[in-house]
């Protein structure tokens, strides 16, 4: 089974994020452990996700906007904890297909000599 994590950064766009996180929810998943991590840069409100889910969602609040950039890097070092096969860096405004992420998965199997892929 590999293991995917699933990056989104937050800021001040709480609704745009639950909207990609309600489409996450129905990728397919066969084969694949999924974990969600989100990194919110609103240091004024904090992010909550309360809905029932296939896979884990981690929350991490940062101390500081770390713009776009800087909160993802704090998802990929949680990567890299976790030891996971694949990070996916996604836009938190982002609506994905069901078979997105099996379809990168696969494209990465087949192609195991690339390190980057993007949707």
């Amino acid at each position: 089974m590999k293991k995917i994590l699933i990056s989104l950064v937050n800021y001040k766009n709480h609704e745009v994020t639950v909207a990609c996180l309600r489409s996450l929810m129905k990728i397919a998943s066969s084969g694949l452990e999924i974990r969600i991590i989100i990194v919110n840069n609103d240091t004024e409100k904090a992010f909550t996700f309360s809905e029932k889910t296939n896979f884990e969602i981690e929350i991490i609040q940062s101390p500081d906007n770390l713009g776009f950039a800087g909160g993802h890097n704090v998802s990929l070092r949680r990567a890299e904890e976790l030891s996971v096969d694949y990070s996916l860096i996604l836009n938190n405004d982002t609506i994905v297909k069901k078979d997105f992420l099996e379809k990168l998965v696969e494209g990465a199997a087949t192609h195991d000599d690339q390190g980057i892929f993007g949707p």
